[in-house]
């Protein structure tokens, strides 16, 4: 069974604030900018996806429901997610400069 489109996203939500537990609580580097910190998520999304994830406070799976089929297919798209984000680039930063010369 598929999740439906708000728990897809409240599990994207707390994959990206157990990112951010992780690298605190391991004392990684965090990357400070914004093209590198979204990059470095979207490299580890690939194993994100294809693992449980867990609500933060009381440890519950989030995505039971998931099939092991669903959580192959969900990686396999997350592995592009780099390069997309790389592709965007670009355009995003066309846009802030249209921005900030409109201003």
């Amino acid at each position: 069974m598929a999740l439906s489109p708000i728990c897809m996203w409240i599990r994207m939500e707390i994959m990206v604030h157990n990112y951010v537990a992780e690298k605190a609580r391991t004392g990684d580097h965090v990357p400070r900018n914004h093209h590198d910190l979204p990059m470095d998520f979207m490299q580890s999304l690939p194993g994100r996806v294809r693992s449980t994830t867990r609500e933060p406070i009381d440890d519950e799976a989030v995505d039971r429901d998931i099939s092991r089929e669903e959580y192959e297919a969900a990686g396999r798209k997350a592995e592009s997610a780099p390069d997309t984000l790389d592709e965007a680039a670009p355009t995003k930063e066309r846009g802030v400069l249209q921005c900030q010369s409109s201003v």
